[in-house]
């Protein structure tokens, strides 16, 4: 039986969230969805996601914090950070990969480049897995 990934989106914005979530849903993919990111962590923790999507630019913690909590968590360290953001800052991109996401794209998304990207991570992470 087949299950679909499952993806945990993060923004502080409900628009946001409700587009990405509709997108995710289209692609075939399961969603969770935050707007609070410090609610993140524990939720995750009994109930991994497959692949992160972070919005950069969220109040306490942001999104460079919250990938850096999700690369220091035993069980959360090896699923794919993807962040998401308006911000076109390089400084931002070398921060958020420094810690350790494995893409980034900017807003606005394109439904299609999103799919993309996410099934070119979940079918990285799920060969790893098998190694």
């Amino acid at each position: 039986m087949y299950t679909p990934a499952e993806i945990v989106v993060v923004d502080d914005d409900g628009i946001s969230l409700t587009l990405i979530a509709s997108c995710l849903s289209k692609a075939g993919y399961e969603c969770r969805s935050f707007r609070d990111s410090s609610a993140v962590i524990p939720s995750c923790r009994n109930d991994p996601p497959d692949l992160f999507l972070l919005d950069l630019l969220m109040p306490d913690p942001d999104g460079i914090q919250l990938c850096s909590q999700i690369k220091i968590d035993p069980g959360l360290k090896d699923i794919p950070v993807i962040f998401l953001t308006s911000a076109e800052d390089s400084d931002q991109k070398v921060k958020a990969f420094g810690a350790g996401a494995v893409d980034y794209i900017t807003k606005p998304i394109n439904a299609v480049e999103l799919s993309l990207r996410i099934k070119t991570h979940l079918e990285l992470s799920f060969a790893r897995q098998e190694l």
